[in-house]
């Protein structure tokens, strides 16, 4: 378990910036370069089950979209090859899901 737990935190160290930096530039308008001369403090915890919504949330985001093509339906997570990945997550003890929280808001999880 703790191993598992370790190789999760560096796949999401790795990925976090890309979705920090999707996140920000939605909400905030901005790139992440503008942003880089502020500090920026954010929580990395383990996601609380009332929290895997966002499990759901990340995955849409995670979705590969050609430049210059619209952005596919939400209903596109119904679909069996995409929702098998959400669907019964969280009843297994082996699930492990972590989140990175900035001021009170999830901005990104593996």
């Amino acid at each position: 378990q703790t191993v598992r737990t370790l190789l999760l935190l560096i796949s999401f160290y790795s990925s976090i910036f890309i979705i920090l930096e999707r996140q920000l530039t939605r909400y905030c308008k901005k790139s992440l370069l503008l942003f880089e001369k502020e500090t920026v403090s954010m929580i990395i915890r383990e996601i609380a089950l009332n929290e895997t919504w966002f499990l759901k949330e990340m995955l849409y985001e995670a979705l590969f979209v050609p430049e210059g093509h619209p952005k596919l339906p939400r209903t596109i997570l119904d679909a069996p090859a995409l929702s098998k990945y959400i669907e019964n997550w969280g009843k297994d003890d082996l699930d492990v899901g972590i989140v990175a929280e900035h001021h009170g808001d999830l901005i990104g999880a593996i």
